[in-house]
């Protein structure tokens, strides 16, 4: 894959976020950007504003609920 295509396939991300930002809350969209950037949910949750303990659990559910995965890149 190269450099162009990266870029593409991170546009299209970020335009599938945008188009989710009126459904989903602030935190989750928080953390859709932030699992964007190198695919680590529970980093994403801890940037998201969750505490530590609590961030693995909810990056597991944010990633398997059908909010996020569609986002991330195949």
């Amino acid at each position: 894959m190269s450099k162009i295509d990266d870029i593409e396939t991170s546009n299209s991300a970020i335009d599938a976020v945008a188009d989710l930002e009126e459904r989903l809350t602030h935190r989750e969209i928080r953390f859709v950007r932030e699992y964007l950037i190198d695919l680590d949910p529970k980093r994403a949750a801890i940037e998201a504003g969750y505490s530590k303990t609590v961030a693995a659990s909810k990056a597991y559910q944010w990633v398997s609920n059908g909010k996020v995965k569609p986002l991330a890149p195949r």
